[in-house]
Formats: structure tokens, sequence, C-alpha cells
């Protein structure tokens, strides 16, 4: 099924469409709740993963950081 995407204009125009899909019986989701589920899906499925030490993971960022692309990409 297809989703539709509403930007109100002020807080007293998302509580009315808020309240006008519950009347309505329709499933509302914000995009915080959408964020909020993929970010707790993503810490579940890597907190199943295996210890990557403090070093590797700080020379990973840095070479984020200096756009070393290809010192991150594809690492064991």
């Amino acid at each position: 099924m297809d989703s539709i995407i509403i930007h109100p204009r002020d807080k007293k125009e998302f509580n009315f469409f808020v309240e006008l899909a519950h009347r309505l019986g329709v499933e509302i989701k914000t995009i915080s709740d959408v964020v909020e589920a993929q970010l707790l899906a993503d810490m579940e499925e890597n907190k199943n993963t295996g210890y990557v030490g403090k070093e590797k993971v700080l020379n990973t960022i840095q070479n984020i950081l200096n756009d070393k692309e290809t010192d991150y990409k594809n690492e064991d």
C-alpha cells in the first residue's frame, strides 16, 4: 500500500491530522517514529555482530572524516 506524507504548517494543524487519522481508523506514524524504529532494528542487528576494537573504530572514523574512502570501504 502506498503512503502519504503531510507537512503541516504548525502544531495545531499537525494535531488536526493526527486526530483525523485516529477517527478514520487509519494507522499513523511520524517520521520520528519511523527513524526510531529503524535505529532500534539496526541496534538489535548489530548487537549480534563480533567485537570491534576501539582503535579500529577510531581509525575508521578518522578515515571517513579525511575522505579516505579506500581506507575504510570493504574493510574486514
